[in-house]
């Protein structure tokens, strides 16, 4: 077993002495792997959570102070890191489901003829529908070859769609 004291020392010296990371992983590991499993729900994602912890930890030892709760620090790091993660994780599936949206919508673009619907979009609308729709290219692709962000590729080709729809239902 450990002591905060000696966890401390640790800490202090880790910025110096990068091999005591080790160390600190050994007498810390179970408590940070429990910690982030309680945050994550997930046993696999918390273990690459934990080694980012770690990698954390060690990228921000120089700014640790000595003030008696050096676990309370890590996991501080600990869930911040697991924080992280499942904004980004959320963010994948985010686009995900609005790509899976956006390809359920292209049906209404074979219903009426591509001039006719084309006529009401703005010239970057018109562009993305027709590089999606008739050009077959990937939202990714897209927004490369317009100087884009995906975000904004999808979100100019979801409006142009509903003001398709709105056009056809109409």
């Amino acid at each position: 077993m450990y002591s905060q004291k000696q966890l401390e020392e640790y800490l202090l010296q880790l910025p110096i002495h990068k091999e005591i990371l080790a160390d600190v992983y050994d007498i810390t590991y179970g408590a940070i792997y429990a910690f982030v499993v309680s945050i994550v729900k997930d046993r696999e994602l918390a273990k690459d959570i934990t080694h980012d912890t770690y990698l954390a930890i060690y990228k921000n030892s120089n700014q640790y102070s000595a003030k008696g709760h050096p676990m309370a620090w890590m996991y501080a790091i600990a869930k911040n890191t697991a924080k992280m993660h499942l904004r980004k994780k959320q963010r994948e599936v985010t686009v995900e489901e609005e790509i899976e949206i956006v390809a359920q919508q292209e049906d209404i673009i074979s219903n009426v003829t591509v001039e006719y619907m084309l006529r009401n979009l703005d010239e970057e609308e018109r562009e993305i529908v027709v590089m999606r729709s008739i050009s077959d290219l990937a939202f990714k692709d897209i927004a490369k070859t317009l100087d884009m962000r995906l975000s904004t590729v999808l979100s100019k080709y979801h409006r142009a769609i509903k003001k398709l729809r709105k056009e056809v239902y109409t």
